[in-house]
């Protein structure tokens, strides 16, 4: 796969319900203020193609067909595919939702692996989702052994939590407190080292446009 000049974001899970198409699509209405945005739907179940064809958003391309813009966001199966590694070796940043429990825990070891063996652990950015308030001590023993583990992950200090508007994100846009959430892990990704500057500028730009936005209702 070739990557152009536009800035090109990973959004990867190797397993299903863990938030991919909800970061994607907040990624997508985030990004949307400060540039054109053009989705890459790499999933055999096309969940994203049939959702936006439903709610006439643009429909997502195939890798063929991306050309000029500012942002392509990748959203890709929950299995390792053809052209993983490259598309990983050549993309700015990988988003990668992760829900905390023991399970979850040991799943994450094949993609670990694959960040590693990729050499791209520096351009994953690890967010949990759907996390319950207040914190449980199962919770933060586990949070904690993840950053064991997997020695080198970049985890987000900020989490999504369940919130319905996350939820029917595919069919509207975010609440003014879930956008607050997304616009908080994006700006402490913003401040991450290794984030190539045209993704820092981005992400911290949206993130002042969708505040000021608000802020002016």
């Amino acid at each position: 796969m070739k990557i152009n000049e536009q800035s090109h974001i990973v959004v990867l899970s190797n397993a299903g319900g863990t938030g991919k198409s909800t970061t994607l699509e907040a990624l997508r209405q985030a990004l949307s203020r400060v540039g054109t945005v053009d989705i890459v739907d790499l999933d055999p179940q096309k969940t994203l193609t049939h959702t936006y064809k439903l709610t006439k958003k643009k429909r997502p391309l195939d890798p063929s067909e991306v050309k000029e813009g500012d942002f392509v966001i990748y959203d890709t199966p929950p299995f390792f595919f053809e052209y993983e590694k490259s598309l990983l070796k050549n993309c700015d940043i990988i988003l990668i939702p992760f829900k905390v429990g023991r399970k979850d825990l040991v799943a994450f070891r094949p993609l670990f692996d694959l960040l590693q063996e990729t050499k791209t652990l520096t351009k994953a950015c690890v967010f949990i989702n759907e996390a319950r308030k207040p914190h449980t001590n199962l919770f933060k023993y586990l949070r904690k052994l993840f950053l064991e583990i997997y020695d080198g992950v970049f985890l987000c200090e900020n989490e999504l939590s369940r919130l319905d508007s996350f939820a029917d994100i595919l069919y509207s846009d975010m609440t003014e407190k879930a956008l607050g959430q997304f616009l908080n892990i994006l700006k402490e990704i913003s401040e991450k080292k290794n984030v190539p500057q045209t993704i820092k500028k981005s992400f911290i730009e949206a993130s002042k446009i969708c505040y000021d936005k608000n802020r002016n209702k």
